[in-house]
This record gives C-alpha cells, sequence and structure tokens, in this order.
C-alpha cells in the first residue's frame, strides 16, 4: 500500500497495523525460542531465584550447557 496518498487518519491507522504487525511477527519468534530453549531458561530462572543475579560469564556457562552452536 503506498501511505504517501492516505489521509492522516488512515496514514496512523496503516502505521499503528504496520508496527502491530511487526510486534507480532517478532513475539511469535521470541516465544519460539524460549519454546525451543526451555530448558536452558529454567535453569536460568532457577539460578537467578537462588543468586538474584547472574553475570555474563556465569549465563554463557548456562546457556552452552543447553544450546548446541
Amino acid at each position: 500500500m503506498d501511505i504517501r496518498n492516505l489521509s492522516y487518519s488512515a496514514y496512523y491507522s496503516e502505521i499503528r497495523k504496520r508496527v502491530n504487525d511487526i510486534l507480532t511477527y517478532e513475539f511469535m519468534k521470541a516465544r519460539e525460542a524460549v519454546e525451543k530453549n526451555r530448558s536452558a531458561v529454567d535453569k536460568l530462572v532457577e539460578t537467578l531465584l537462588l543468586k538474584n543475579h547472574i553475570k555474563g560469564p556465569e549465563i554463557d556457562e548456562i546457556l552452552s550447557a543447553f544450546i548446541k552452536r
């Protein structure tokens, strides 16, 4: 759709639709990544609950045990 010929109301409606489409797509990708790597996410949560914080190297160590690169 060529948005140059739209009224302001239609223009903003089209922008909202496009933003919503992008957000929906990216949310689905993030959800799939979490589902695919659920064990790693669970281990990160468990560690955070025990320690209240973790640093980069520890995150890398946890993830490398679950995620094959």
